[in-house]
């Protein structure tokens, strides 16, 4: 049975407050709390009695305005519904969150969906720590409150003009007033233990625990993508570098079994719609997360281009080195050479920035031939050099480029000659065919059928 959680003193209208301080008609004060209890003992001594036809009795007590004793009679009854619905008229949120956390969850599963939206807004912590700690209960229908309630706190946050949201009322006005306030101070707290539930959500532990999630729909699986999705926003908001962090964290993880178009990949729906991650990642200025997303794409080129707009040097550098070996993981020796080339205009990019853009000597710049292993060569980077630059810079490198193609020459050389001594080869060959001849007697006979060859 519910228990009657965070219920005040006296019956519902006006029998609460003036017992204690009233100098005048304390006698009628007694005697109205008497009368009040001798009628809440008659509604626990004839429950029975009363179960018969529990719509009158409900119709009864309202008619009379007695909210507590409404309260009492749906306890006793075990009217669970009603009483959360109570709890959450006048405002006392607490209570009601104590009665869906001890109730049997089949039978108030649908009452956190009801009341999720004004659960969250006046009670946003314990709310998602109550989700939390029933892990059958369907987040993608609980996502819309937790929504609108991270975007209220924020644009309350932002507002710094505004005290508090003018939500206030006669009945709910300082749980309204608080729940403003306590929007605008833990705006990042809420956001934090709504990622920690998201991300509970969508691990493994958590899919393996909500088995019994009877009203998903068929056409939303456990792992939809609207959970990835708005977890991805919800990194994306955090302005420090711990939120960047886990971002990319998380995009390294979902990220490999996202697609480019968010819809379907063998016959399932991808976890993650990488180019919705990367238009988020570009609204809140998350480069490193921007990078990766093209790299994740294909567009190594954007990746490369973007890093060195932010002035990301080594993470340009990081992306034109993977462009090579996820080229040459593609397959086939067309798949390695794709790759090569692609490598070869990425670093040709880098090169350019560090000589055009950031102004290195030429000193530094050739250590970009080391870095590119061997991709770029001295002539790559010649032409981006002012007219007016000395040689010396370069002496080494075009010394050691030279005896390359030396050693290149040399080889060519060599091929060329094996190439001449095979060809002189196969034309003695030819010419020895052409004198070969065969002589058979006028007797001959054919070895497979026996009659003489010159009659065939």
């Amino acid at each position: 049975m519910v228990g009657v959680g965070g219920g005040r003193r006296g019956g519902g209208g006006g029998g609460g407050g003036g017992g204690e301080g009233g100098q005048g008609g304390g006698g009628e004060e007694e005697e109205y709390e008497r009368t009040v209890d001798e009628f809440r003992c008659f509604l626990r001594g004839h429950i029975e009695d009363l179960k018969i036809h529990p719509p009158t009795t409900y119709s009864l007590l309202a008619s009379h305005g007695r909210k507590r004793e409404i309260l009492l009679y749906a306890t006793l009854m075990d009217d669970v519904d009603r009483v959360v619905s109570f709890h959450v008229t006048e405002g006392e949120y607490g209570p009601a969150l104590g009665v869906l956390t001890d109730a049997e969850f089949d039978r108030v599963e649908g009452l956190f969906y009801k009341y999720a939206y004004q659960l969250m807004e006046n009670e946003p912590m314990r709310t998602l720590a109550v989700w939390m700690s029933k892990p059958g209960l369907n987040p993608v229908k609980l996502l819309p409150a937790l929504a609108k309630h991270i975007a209220l706190a924020s644009s309350a946050a932002a507002s710094s003009s505004l005290s508090s949201p003018p939500l206030s009322s006669e009945k709910g006005g300082s749980a309204g007033g608080k729940g403003g306030k306590r929007r605008e101070q833990s705006e990042s707290d809420v956001r934090d233990l709504a990622m920690r539930y998201l991300e509970y959500c969508i691990s493994p532990s958590g899919l393996a625990s909500s088995n019994h999630r009877s009203s998903l729909p068929p056409s939303v699986p456990p792992s939809s993508p609207v959970l990835y999705n708005y977890l991805l926003q919800l990194y994306a908001l955090a302005t420090d570098d711990k939120g960047e962090g886990k971002l990319l964290r998380f995009l390294r993880t979902h990220a490999s079994s996202g697609i480019g178009d968010g819809i379907k990949e063998g016959g399932r729906v991808a976890a993650l719609d990488l180019r919705y991650a990367l238009r988020v990642c570009g609204q809140h200025h998350k480069t490193r997360a921007c990078v990766f997303l093209y790299s994740c794409l294909g567009l190594y080129e954007e990746a490369v281009a973007l890093a060195l707009r932010a002035g990301e040097l080594e993470l340009a550098k990081e992306q034109a080195q993977n462009a090579g070996n996820e080229g040459g993981r593609e397959g086939g020796r067309e798949g390695r050479g794709e790759g090569e080339g692609l490598q070869k205009r990425l670093w040709v990019m880098v090169a350019r920035h560090l000589i055009e853009v950031v102004k290195v000597v030429p000193k530094e710049a050739m250590h970009l031939l080391d870095e590119s292993n061997h991709v770029l060569s001295i002539e790559d980077l010649l032409p981006y050099f002012p007219e007016i630059t000395t040689i010396d810079a370069f002496k080494e490198k075009i010394c050691e480029s030279l005896s390359s193609y030396s050693q290149t020459i040399q080889g060519l050389k060599q091929e060329m000659e094996e190439l001449a001594m095979s060809t002189a080869e196969m034309e003695k060959a030819i010419a020895a065919l052409k004198g070969r001849h065969l002589s058979l007697s006028t007797t001959q006979k054919c070895d497979l059928c026996s009659d003489p060859v010159r009659s065939q």
